[in-house]
């Protein structure tokens, strides 16, 4: 694993402790793994010989074996050292290296071997020992209590103990069996869960005492290391430091204090852990370590080696936890994984239209028919393409779906779960869905899942927020919410909503309200290409003009809205419904060469998608074929935007070809009347909202929206016109191929589809663009929530502006997260049309004139199951992207439109912009830099925004080169020259203490000379701890003669000292006072007190004064620093105030800080390390702080202040 890589995905390897061992643990990976082999072997080795048949009986033994031989603690915990320390080695031998660990209770051995602490002879002795002293303890009974912490330690009496604290609300009592047994029973009565372990003995409780010496005999007699990786402590609940595992009593005070393992989870999650993985026989630890993960359980994936139930066998549950892993991006070293088999090569197809089915069948048993669908989406969103299919019919809870398939293993289980299984096949046009089938890796979106939900409510009568197929995206997980929602209502309540139905034709039916922005749009400015929506399919074989004309016929008779024409009554849009209109097939031979033939049908399609629609006239639909040979055809297809959307297009090709094949086989039309039309769609929106059913609704929307800005301030190449209209042209967009598998990746992994992914980027370039930490980005959303709207040929989408905040500077996962809480907002209040919002919420505004938002991003996927009954006829289409091709979205409703989507893994699509407002030069480097920035932050998605990278390398290469470095001397360097020049000087003054640049310079000679002593090296962090004084200046000085690099702490911050040591070292070296009262444990070998550190020492070894550019002072994360090389000499000196001073103590001399150097040409350069009490200033004369002013001792950390010559 590379460092990039082990910093993005940090892994900590837990091992579980005694209760967690089984018969048999181990014998199947025993056989099938010659990695783990290897290790179990090398373990037993270690054991006597009657040891180890006791031990091989436990590791290797089958259903029918003795429990009292497992529960036996002098077998079973040798026997569960040895599977999870090998195990844990053949993860590591796999390429999984742990950046930590953690051990419950007994599983702290294995953690102990694992990172050096103790070989592997050693922590199997210790192993030994203690199931020998454990099978001496008397009886005793553990009960698991669902309760937290504080609540159970008022309910211990007698000799109760607390055992274990292993998730915030859950804890283990151990005692004796009478005891435990009252307090379950008293439990029992308040109704608190409870759950009598396995354990024959009372772990951790008074019992184990009388045998805590004997096991800190046995580790004396031992040799411990310090770890060599980050070892979380069981007993603390923080990370362990050498000299506590070092010493026998913390071996003993770990086998009887309680298991503190819900903080030493946290300590992981604090250090940037994102993958827990139980190293064990079982997921014993699994559960808890997701029960203490709190706002962490989006980052952090807990993963078990082994799972215990269920069919699969011990290794079939190791192979799916290596898959898994593997998805959630972790590195497998596939050589040696695969290093032990025999490899066969398989002939599998070599092209996606060359299919081959390799699933080995099942015996068959009675089903009915799969249900037949294709998805497309925009803007994420999906929609069933029904063709012949009618709007499904909702289902009695009740009544069971037969399965569509054979049986198999991951076949839905029950009645609930066979049901939802069909919906899902049906919403995924899948033939076969999976118990445990991801709904996001199988195809599923955001939009798409809105749209199953509500179908969900349909069959079975109970409502499920969109969240919840994020948080269980399974149709398993997905029937554990539905059954207690049944259980509390078994019988569906009748809807409230107002239900769409058709309406007589003879009274004048309202447009829908997009409708009605769309025409008014046409009249403001018309004829423009953005109110079309043209599509073009390539047709290769034989086709029949005739027949297709007349199938083209067939869906515009099946469709109101293809037949519909607009006249303009008392300047108000009226809608006119014809029973028949004939579109004609247009047929255009083109004759040449094949790539002249080609062009010109390019050149034709660019046109047509460019000609505007007569909405009075009509017809609002038009089709040509272009024959450029005789098994060639292009198809070209145009809809007006008042009655179309994309998903109605998907629709209108999907019941053509279906008609076709229909026709070409001599079968009537497959498709059946619609049970409502798109006008009575219409209608019922307008009723809808005039009658005021969507309050919840509607209130939300404006509580979003309210105040929202006016207008994206991004820069221009070009003022913004005031009057004239924008016009705007397309600039094709193709991420590359390693960035679009990244995105689908890390989807995959983190739970988000590409479309939330895309437009999380989008917005954060919009807000590094802009500065405006208000972000709104407007997108259509599919809005077929309904089952009537699914089968219309109709413009049902509309706009919606998904509004999100960058006032925090969030991390790109923070990002993600109010992206996809903002989709699943927005899809819980579908109905509520964003047209009306913005006319009511924003005083001016004529949504018929100007856009809604300034930005439009749209998100789609190619049309898919649109060519199956095409192609029975031996003709196969596919859909063309016209080079070129006019803007489909247009300067008339936003300055910017990102039109993407994904095409067979490649994200690609168009940015259209006004080119009154941007160059084409401009339009590229927005897309160049939406690009590095997502893949910036798809590989670092802890970052906050603004520190991701926006330049390529292209804008590097223009960057000026850097200006040369100035010579410069090093702070100490400067200061003993300056005490040189006048060593009886008075530098620093402070109550009584009154010291000289001669005093002052031999006592920082002093604490240089100590800090030498104890090794300091060079640009090694060296801990300041003292309260303001005379004395903190000499050390301050002192730690920069001997080459370290200062760390100004207060002793508040003590606890964090390790994050500030050097490599090869736990903590740094502390300069501090006798008296410092801290809670931390300090390093007494790594202390050096103040008092001791002025004395001169016993030698005084020199050393050349550090470089400008070794590093001289650290400053925690969020603190401000100046500009120059941060934490360099150089830096230090070219430093200015990050603060006013105000009174404290100063170093006298003429009017510089620390003096002026005699001849110098300027102060001798600012000291960073004043702290925050007492801020060095220049001063005429050595001058006392203010009078009564006490600083508090150390200070609250170590903010700089930065300081220069007045």
């Amino acid at each position: 694993m590379t460092d990039a890589e082990a910093n993005r995905r940090r892994v900590a390897f837990v091992f579980p402790g005694q209760g967690a061992q089984q018969a048999g643990m181990g014998r199947e990976l025993y056989e099938a793994e010659p990695a783990f082999r290897a290790q179990v072997d090398a373990c037993l080795a270690l054991l006597a010989p009657a040891l180890q048949a006791r031990v091989r009986e436990v590791l290797f033994a089958g259903p029918g074996v003795d429990a009292a031989a497992v529960a036996d603690t002098r077998a079973a915990l040798p026997a569960l050292f040895t599977v999870e320390y090998s195990l844990a080695r053949m993860w590591m031998d796999w390429g999984l290296k742990p950046y930590a660990v953690l051990g419950h209770s007994f599983g702290e051995y294995a953690a102990a071997c694992l990172s050096g602490v103790l070989s592997l002879e050693d922590a199997m002795r210790l192993a030994v020992a203690r199931g020998e002293l454990m099978h001496r303890m008397p009886p005793g009974a553990m009960l698991a209590v669902a309760m937290p912490e504080a609540q159970v330690r008022e309910l211990l009496t007698g000799r109760l103990s607390l055992a274990a604290i292993n998730a915030p609300d859950r804890c283990v009592v151990a005692g004796p069996v009478a005891e435990v047994e009252r307090l379950q029973e008293a439990l029992r009565l308040r109704e608190v869960g409870t759950v009598r372990m396995p354990a024959p003995h009372a772990f951790h409780s008074a019992d184990v005492e009388p045998l805590m010496p004997a096991l800190a005999e046995v580790v004396g007699s031992l040799q411990r290391q310090a770890p060599t990786l980050r070892y979380a402590s069981s007993v603390t609940g923080r990370w362990a430091q050498a000299h506590e595992l070092a010493q026998p009593d913390y071996w003993a005070a770990q086998m009887r204090q309680p298991v503190r393992f819900t903080e030493a989870v946290g300590a992981l999650l604090e250090e940037g852990c994102s993958l827990v993985l139980e190293v064990g026989p079982g997921q014993d630890l699994t559960p808890l370590v997701r029960a203490c993960l709190g706002r962490d359980k989006e980052r952090v994936k807990a993963v078990a080696t082994l799972r215990r139930g269920g069919t699969a066998t011990e290794h079939g549950s190791l192979m799916s936890a290596v898959g898994e892993l593997w998805t959630l991006g972790v590195p497998v070293d596939w050589r040696v994984f695969y290093g032990h088999e025999q490899r066969l090569r398989l002939h599998l197809p070599t092209y996606p239209f060359q299919e081959k089915r390799c699933w080995v069948e099942a015996p068959a048993r009675p089903a009915a028919a799969p249900a037949v669908g294709s998805g497309a989406t925009l803007s994420g969103a999906s929609v069933q393409a029904p063709g012949a299919i009618a709007a499904p019919q909702a289902t009695s809870p009740h009544q069971a779906a037969p399965s569509a398939t054979p049986e198999r293993e991951d076949a839905p289980r029950g009645d609930i779960e066979e049901r939802l299984a069909a919906l899902w096949r049906e919403r995924l046009g899948l033939p076969f869905v999976g118990r445990d089938d991801n709904f996001l890796e199988i195809g599923g979106n955001s939009l798409m899942a809105a749209q199953l939900l509500n179908q969900v409510r349909s069959t079975f009568g109970v409502q499920l927020p969109l969240a919840a197929l994020f948080e269980a995206p399974t149709v398993a997980g997905i029937a554990q919410r539905i059954e207690p929602l049944l259980r509390q209502a078994p019988v569906a309540q009748s809807s409230r909503e107002l239900p769409i139905v058709p309406l007589p034709r003879d009274q004048p039916l309202p447009l829908s309200f997009v409708q009605e922005r769309v025409w008014r749009l046409e009249q403001h400015l018309p004829g423009l290409s953005a109110y079309n929506i043209p599509f073009v399919f390539r047709l290769e074989g034989v086709v029949d003009a005739v027949t297709l004309e007349r199938a083209v016929q067939d869906v515009i008779q099946r469709h109101e809205s293809l037949r519909t024409t607009y006249d303009v009554v008392d300047g108000r849009p009226v809608q006119r419904f014809h029973a028949r209109m004939h579109v004609p097939l247009v047929r255009i031979d083109v004759a040449g060469t094949p790539e002249q033939r080609e062009a010109e049908a390019m050149r034709l399609a660019r046109e047509d998608a460019a000609k505007p629609f007569d909405l009075v006239k009509g017809p609002v639909v038009r089709t040509t074929l272009v024959r450029l040979g005789d098994n060639e055809h292009i198809l070209l297809g145009n809809i007006h935007h008042i009655v179309s959307d994309t998903l109605s297009i998907n629709i209108f090709v999907h019941e053509l070809f279906q008609t076709y094949a229909a026709f070409q086989q001599g079968r009537p039309s497959p498709l059946p009347p619609l049970p409502v039309q798109y006008a009575d769609f219409g209608a019922w929106q307008r009723r809808v909202v005039a009658e005021g059913r969507l309050p919840d609704q509607e209130q939300w929307w404006r509580t979003q929206l309210a105040a929202m800005p006016r207008q994206l301030n991004i820069a221009t190449d070009r003022p913004r016109p005031k009057t004239s209209p924008l016009t705007s042209v397309r600039m094709n967009v193709s991420f590359s191929a390693a960035l679009s598998r990244e995105v689908a990746e890390f989807g995959k992994r983190e739970g988000y589809t590409s479309y939330m992914m895309v437009l999380a980027g989008w917005q954060a370039l919009l807000h590094r663009y802009s500065g405006q930490t208000d972000i709104i980005v407007g997108t259509p959303i599919g809005n077929r929530t309904r089952p009537e709207l699914l089968p219309l040929i109709g413009y049902v989408a509309h706009s919606a502006a998904f509004r999100t905040s960058f006032a925090d500077d969030p991390t790109f996962l923070e990002l993600l997260a109010r992206v996809r809480q903002e989709v699943n907002d927005v899809q819980l209040r579908p109905d509520v049309p964003f047209e009306h919002l913005v006319e009511a919420l924003v005083p001016g505004k004529d949504i018929g004139r100007g856009r809604l938002t300034d930005t439009i991003f749209v998100f789609h996927t190619t049309l898919s199951g649109t060519n199956a009954a095409l192609e029975l006829t031996g003709v196969r289409g596919t859909k063309v992207e016209v080079p070129d091709a006019p803007v489909q979205w247009g300067a008339t409703l936003s300055d910017l439109s990102l039109v993407l989507g994904d095409d067979a893994g490649r994200i690609s699509g168009a940015l259209e912009y006004a080119t009154e407002l941007f160059d084409e030069a401009t339009a590229r480097r927005i897309v160049e830099h939406l690009q590095v920035l997502l893949g910036s932050a798809l590989a670092r998605p802890s970052e906050r925004i603004s520190r991701l990278p926006l330049a390529t390398d292209a804008d590097r290469g223009a960057w000026p080169a850097p200006l040369p470095r100035s010579v410069s001397t090093p702070v100490p360097t400067r200061l003993s020259h300056r005490a040189s020049q006048q060593p009886g000087v008075t530098a620093t003054v402070q109550g009584s203490t009154s010291w000289t640049w001669g005093d002052l310079a031999q006592r920082a000679r002093n604490v240089a000379a100590h800090l030498r002593a104890l090794g300091v090296q060079p640009g090694e962090p060296v801990a300041v701890c003292l309260k303001p004084s005379p004395a903190k200046l000499a050390v301050l000085w002192g730690v920069l003669e001997a080459g370290g690099a200062v760390v100004a702490v207060g002793p508040t911050d003590l606890e964090r000292l390790p994050d500030f040591a050097s490599p090869g070292a736990r903590v740094p070296v502390l300069v501090t006072w006798r008296g410092l009262m801290t809670a931390a444990r300090l390093d007494a070998a790594r202390v050096l007190h103040v008092e001791d550190a002025l004395e001169s020492p016993r030698s005084m070894a020199e050393r050349p004064a550090p470089a400008p550019e070794a590093l001289a002072w650290l400053l925690p994360a969020g603190v401000p620093v100046g500009p120059g090389a941060p934490g360099a000499h150089r830096a230090v000196r070219r430093a200015r105030p990050a603060a006013a001073p105000r009174g404290g103590h100063h170093l006298g001399g003429r009017r510089g800080v620390l003096g002026r150097a005699a001849g110098a040409g300027g102060p001798v350069g600012p000291v960073p390390w004043a702290p925050r009490e007492v801020p060095l200033r220049a001063g005429d004369g050595p001058v006392g702080g203010p009078p009564g002013r006490r600083p508090a001792p150390g200070g609250d950390g170590p903010e700089p202040h930065l300081l220069r010559q007045r």
